[in-house]
């Protein structure tokens, strides 16, 4: 989620609250594995991404679905999956050696 932050202005959705926050710091905002695992559904991440006219919702153990207009929203991300996928892979090797 990084990288999406890194090159949109994403809000975070307080569904207890209804209220909609600027996600400054990506970091203090998602919770580390065991705090995930540790937190009730409702409690689940969705952000909305207005340049994309797109909403990012995690269903569950840090999976994320991405509901979107058919507006080119997929094709735009497109770099940004491979380059994440790239460092996940160069990561991984890493830790091997």
């Amino acid at each position: 989620m990084g990288l999406l932050h890194s090159e949109y202005e994403m809000f975070a959705v307080n569904l207890e609250s209804e209220s909609i926050n600027k996600l400054e710091d990506i970091d203090k905002y998602s919770p580390t594995y065991e705090e995930d695992m540790d937190r009730g559904q409702m409690n689940f991440s969705t952000i909305i991404i207005p340049s994309l006219n797109a909403v990012l919702e995690e269903t569950w153990d840090f999976t994320y679905i991405l509901y979107h207009e058919y507006n080119g929203t997929v094709e735009t991300l497109k770099p940004l999956i491979k380059k994440a996928i790239c460092l996940l892979l160069v990561t991984k090797h890493l830790t091997r050696n």
